[in-house]
């Protein structure tokens, strides 16, 4: 977890979140809905958890966490021009 993580997300809300650092798959085999079955897997064991889920998007990965049901609960700009946004997944 970087600096900006601490200062984009709302950690101390969220003493029992699963935070999602880094998901990416290989270029040659993207849009293929691989990342989002990896995702939905997570999803479904933090729900048998009952657990929430936090994570940092980019412009790219932001539609499809907002697809899952991720809710943006802040949004930072590292550097001029790079934004991150905190997401959530509530149970």
């Amino acid at each position: 977890m970087t600096a900006a993580a601490d200062d984009a997300f709302p950690f101390s809300n969220f003493p029992e979140l699963w935070y999602l650092g880094q998901l990416a798959v290989d270029p040659a085999h993207q849009r293929r809905g691989i990342g989002q079955q990896l995702v939905e897997w997570g999803l479904q064991q933090a729900r048998r958890e009952h657990v929430c889920v936090g994570l940092e998007a980019g412009v790219k990965g932001a539609g499809l966490y907002q697809k899952l049901g991720f809710d943006i609960v802040n949004t930072t700009e590292l550097v001029p021009g790079v934004t991150i946004r905190a997401m959530l997944y509530t149970i």
